[in-house]
């Protein structure tokens, strides 16, 4: 399949899916050029002018047509690890990593290209395997897997992936048009139609077995030959007598039903008071604080707000505090001094890498040479718990700094959740931070880290 025909095919998917939708399951083979889907759902610029000219269509739209096709191959259901990085099983690790990386560009939520909500699932459905397949036992052990449960190849397999065929010579792809609707739709009074016919039918006949029977039919010579049936009276009140059971029976049901409705959203109201209860306590220790307390408030003293889901990463606020509580002083920095700007730009993009688990972006907001605490190697500490730990969300707050020419002192407390990699067992971990900055030809770096941390 050549550059053309892989984007002939994303276009076709994109414009009519539902003709391509078996076809695009988790069996299906992987068509080959998925190297240049790539290059254009990146935004390549020369790919997509290149692939734009040959088919007649506009660069943003073989892009969307593009990214919609790793989509549905990549992230079909039931996909094997090796189908959600868009590989075969006999890649090396290297090309695993390349393809990890490559798709988590494209699809991590925090990404220009991956605005959308609904892309975490795919970040954690890539990070899921690269983890399996990335170490070579969990590898080993997966792979006997697939291979026991691997379906056998036969005359009713998975069709390849193939293009439609050309309409008069110059598309390969169906037109934009209505004219699948208008066959559909002269349909559309028949089928309604017969189901009127059909439900009429119905009726009738059921009105038909409900009627009570008035015995054999007596053929007589006249109409006054014909005896006049008897009143049933018991089955008339039998029938009646079941008709109110059903009644009051339905008629409970509802009842509660709606008891249990009205429960459940006096138990929602309940819980959404206390929540906003406490997060106006929470501000007002803010205001405070903000109004010129420099104490920071211990952790017992701080009402903990319930988040609406564990694994919802809380967004940093950052409040700033001056050194002196006098707002008359003019903090105007200088070229070569630390700002208040200086000091929330490094605070969070320490927090952003942090929660992303990148150690080089970690790493390069600390000076060359820094420690830890207890004169260990940082960047093997910061490694080893991205290793270990799953990051889940952090929390700094109370956050103050006292500036002082080109350094700055700044304290914070913070909350951790973290998730162990090898059994899943989340840990809630809540200190204090002090950050020690300093501003250096216009760069400001870490010189020096001290938490004091306790499990929750």
């Amino acid at each position: 399949m050549t550059a053309t025909d892989i984007v002939e095919l994303a276009l076709a998917c994109y414009r009519d899916p539902l003709a391509y939708q078996r076809r695009l399951g988790s069996s299906a083979p992987l068509p080959a050029g998925l190297e240049q889907l790539l290059a254009l759902a990146h935004g390549s610029a020369a790919a997509l002018a290149d692939a734009a000219r040959h088919c007649g269509v506009c660069p943003a739209e073989v892009q969307d047509a593009a990214r919609f096709l790793i989509q549905q191959l990549c992230f079909a259901p039931g996909a094997s690890h090796y189908r959600t990085l868009g590989l075969e099983p006999s890649a090396s690790v290297e090309q695993i990593k390349e393809r990890h990386r490559r798709l988590m560009w494209l699809f991590h939520p925090d990404r220009a290209a991956g605005r959308e909500t609904w892309n975490a699932s795919y970040a954690a459905r890539l990070n899921d395997s690269w983890d399996t397949l990335s170490r070579p036992q969990s590898r080993e052990r997966y792979d006997a897997g697939l291979s026991s449960t691997a379906p056998t190849a036969g005359a009713g397999g998975p069709r390849p992936l193939s293009l439609p065929a050309r309409v008069h010579g110059r598309s390969r792809w169906p037109a934009a048009s209505g004219t699948h609707f208008a066959q559909r739709r002269r349909w559309l009074p028949i089928l309604v139609l017969g189901g009127c016919t059909l439900v009429a039918a119905l009726l009738v006949g059921a009105s038909h077995l409900m009627r009570p029977s008035a015995g054999p039919l007596v053929y007589a010579a006249s109409p006054a030959a014909l005896p006049a049936p008897a009143p049933d009276f018991a089955v008339r009140e039998a029938e009646l007598e079941w008709a109110q059971e059903q009644r009051e029976r339905i008629a409970a049901t509802v009842a509660a039903e709606q008891d249990q409705h009205f429960a459940l959203l006096a138990q929602a109201f309940e819980r959404e008071s206390e929540r906003l209860r406490l997060e106006g306590l929470r501000e007002q220790q803010v205001a405070s604080v903000r109004r010129g307390d420099l104490a920071i408030p211990t952790r017992t003293q701080l009402p903990r707000v319930p988040p609406a889901s564990p694994l919802v990463v809380v967004p940093v606020p950052l409040v700033s505090q001056a050194a002196t509580p006098n707002p008359a002083v003019d903090r105007t920095p200088t070229d070569s001094s630390l700002s208040d700007r200086d000091v929330r730009s490094l605070v969070k993009r320490y927090t952003r890498a942090y929660q992303r688990a990148d150690l080089n972006a970690v790493m390069t907001l600390f000076a060359p040479g820094t420690r830890n605490r207890d004169g260990s190697d940082l960047r093997r500490g910061y490694a080893q718990t991205f290793q270990v730990y799953m990051i889940r969300g952090l929390l700094l707050h109370d956050l103050r700094w006292d500036l002082h020419g080109e350094t700055a002192s700044v304290y914070a407390g913070f909350e951790l959740s973290l998730r162990q990699r090898n059994n899943g067992q989340l840990s809630q971990l809540a200190g204090t931070l002090r950050l020690q900055l300093r501003k250096h030809a216009d760069r400001v770096v870490i010189e020096a880290i001290d938490y004091q941390w306790r499990e929750n």
